[in-house]
């Protein structure tokens, strides 16, 4: 049981059954029928932290699915660098075609 409670759940249990559910932290696929334990698993993320935005807490806005160790990773914080896919190196000069 979700130690967030029902209207938690009700967020969470939004993602269920779809197909293509990419983590928002990593943009990898999520594999929905991992057990909740896997590291893998899906896991509802809070976008704003809870503890520094408790009025968040069951706003579906404030929400994103998230593999499990990306959400560990994240912790209560923002998103670490490095840790979301951009769509390309921008580190790396882009080649020009002359």
């Amino acid at each position: 049981m979700s130690k967030y409670g029902s209207r938690h759940r009700k967020n969470r249990d939004a993602y269920l059954g779809q197909d293509n559910v990419r983590c928002w932290l990593c943009g990898d696929l999520i594999d929905m029928s991992l057990p909740k334990e896997d590291q893998m698993a899906y896991q509802l993320d809070h976008v704003k932290s809870i503890k520094r935005y408790p009025e968040l807490r069951y706003d579906p806005a404030n929400t994103r699915p998230s593999h499990r160790s990306c959400n560990r990773d994240k912790g209560a914080g923002d998103p670490k660098p490095g840790l979301t896919r951009t769509s390309r190196d921008w580190s790396q000069p882009r080649e020009r075609n002359v």
